[in-house]
This record gives C-alpha cells, structure tokens and sequence, in this order.
C-alpha cells in the first residue's frame, strides 16, 4: 500500500504543479497576444494619424500661402486647422472639424469598431471639404499646380 501512496501524492503533486504551470503559460500567452494586438493597433492608428496631420499642415500651407501671396483677399470659408498634429481625432477636442461635417459621439456608448468607422467619416468628410475647398479657389484665381 505504501507504494501506492506514493504514487498517489506524486500524481496529485504533479497535477497540481501541471496545472499551476499551465495557468501561468496561459497567462503570460495571454497578456503577450494582448501587448502585439495593442502595438499592431497602436501602429496603424499612427500611421493614419500621420497621413491625416500631414494632409492637414499641407492644407494650412497651401492655404497660409495663398492668403499672402494673392492681391485679392480671400474669403475664408474653410479655416486653417489650429490643431493639425491632433489629425481630427474624434476623442480628442478637437474645435477643428467643421459642424457640418462633424460626427458627435459618446465613445463610452460605443464599440471600437464605431469609434474607428466614426473616426474614419470624420476624416473623409473633412478632407474632402478641403480638397474642393482649395480646388474652387485654384481654379477662381486661375491658379495651375504641377506635381512632381
């Protein structure tokens, strides 16, 4: 019988400590696949933060530019963004989106996937105000741009 007990409290030892190591590996699994998911999301929210601040700063130079370079003055119905490096960001206050095209959203309401597709709209519908924004006034002073 002795061998038998022994075998016994070995197997329950061995169980216990199986389990307490898969737990661990579980959670160390976990939280790493939490961490390169997070930095993957991190990574393509900068990158379109990027595009967007950029897009936004060209529009104020194009914009900044023309003011004082042409004789007439401009009537500014687009404004120059104040905040650029904030690229529209919907969490954010952001005082740079116009009413029209602003999307009003209580993020504690909604799923990541609204905040994202909001966030998205917001940027569409501002980029494409500015883009036949300063088409309008190219075209108005007859003004021809050449890319390289």
């Amino acid at each position: 019988m002795r061998e038998e007990d022994e075998k016994k409290i070995i197997a329950q030892s061995w169980n216990q400590l199986s389990l307490k190591l898969f737990k661990e590996g579980f959670r160390l699994g976990s939280v790493a696949g939490q961490n390169k998911n997070f930095q993957k999301g991190f990574d393509i929210g900068y990158k379109e933060g990027f595009k967007v601040g950029f897009h936004m700063a060209n529009f104020n130079g194009i914009l900044r530019t023309l003011k004082h370079n042409l004789a007439v003055p401009i009537n500014v119905t687009v404004g120059i963004y104040t905040k650029p490096y904030i690229g529209l960001c919907n969490l954010c206050d952001n005082s740079d989106t116009n009413d029209d095209t602003k999307v009003k959203i209580d993020v504690t309401q909604k799923s990541l996937n609204d905040v994202v597709t909001n966030q998205q709209l917001i940027v569409r519908n501002e980029t494409n105000l500015r883009e036949t924004f300063i088409s309008q006034l190219l075209t108005d002073f007859n003004i021809v741009v050449s890319l390289p």
